[in-house]
């Protein structure tokens, strides 16, 4: 198991990766339609 040695890496990568994708789509137009990234 690779989490055991570097359980950051892994999970920050996956949480980054799916969290990025749907964030984005949130945070382009943010809560008052704002373009924040």
């Amino acid at each position: 198991m690779d989490m055991v040695t570097e359980p950051l890496q892994p999970s920050l990568e996956t949480f980054s990766d799916q969290e990025m994708m749907k964030m984005t789509k949130t945070t382009i137009r943010g809560e008052n339609g704002e373009r924040l990234m």
